[in-house]
């Protein structure tokens, strides 16, 4: 686990892909994207990520005011973030101070997943280059 995102970690393979599925686990909340088939180097390909937050997010949509999770409430966060299901691409995922991301989709809506200022497992990240905790 690392303290602080690597500079190096493509983020890249997020952006364009639709969130397909939220899954609500015990202890954190999956997300699941899946860009449609598309050519790379001449072959046809279809691209999955997966982004499990383990602590903090917060959940913006519309202009609505933001909705913040935490570890202890991660769960009910699941309903907000369903709406995006088959709605919405992923625009654009920055890193936030080195330790946090912001995922942006074409709906408007954003997460930010925020690392835990306590060192804990806060996400992780698994993309077709490999995958990182925080």
């Amino acid at each position: 686990m690392l303290s602080q995102m690597p500079t190096d970690y493509d983020l890249e393979p997020f952006v364009g892909c639709e969130l397909v599925s939220v899954l609500a686990c015990a202890h954190h909340v999956e997300l699941r994207f899946l860009r449609t088939p598309h050519v790379v180097d001449g072959e046809a390909r279809t691209d999955e990520c997966s982004l499990a937050i383990e602590d903090n997010f917060v959940f913006t949509e519309h202009g609505a005011p933001a909705v913040a999770f935490n570890n202890e409430n991660i769960r009910f966060g699941v309903g907000l973030l369903a709406t995006l299901i088959q709605s919405a691409t992923v625009t654009s995922v920055a890193t936030i101070n080195g330790r946090g991301l912001l995922f942006a989709f074409s709906n408007g809506a954003t997460v930010e997943v925020l690392a835990s200022p306590d060192g804990y497992e806060s996400y992780h990240l698994q993309t077709a280059s490999g995958s990182i905790t925080v």
